[in-house]
């Protein structure tokens, strides 16, 4: 991953993540049955300006007085691997 991410779990907020280690443990918000899982990461700013730089005036969604200008894009998202791990939870007395 790049940058930084949310991540949630049957739609709560579990944690946002932006430096590594890029882990999070979801048992919390997990349910029996059917879960759903979203990570949403968000890219750089110099991504946005970078790729504006190579549209049509009429296209772009940001402007600026000093744009890196058409750079490549820096990767971003989820740059893998990306595991989930199952496990069980045991409760020792």
């Amino acid at each position: 991953m790049e940058v930084i991410a949310t991540v949630r779990v049957n739609g709560i907020l579990v944690r946002t993540l932006w430096a590594p280690p890029f882990k999070v443990d979801i048992t919390s918000a997990l349910k029996p049955g059917t879960n759903q899982l979203v990570v949403e990461v968000t890219s750089t700013w110099r991504n946005r300006l970078a790729y504006d730089s190579t549209r049509a005036e009429s296209e772009r969604k940001t402007w600026t007085l000093n744009s890196p200008g058409a750079v490549p894009l820096i990767p971003a998202g989820l740059l893998g691997p990306v595991n989930l791990r199952v496990g069980q939870i045991l409760t020792i007395p």
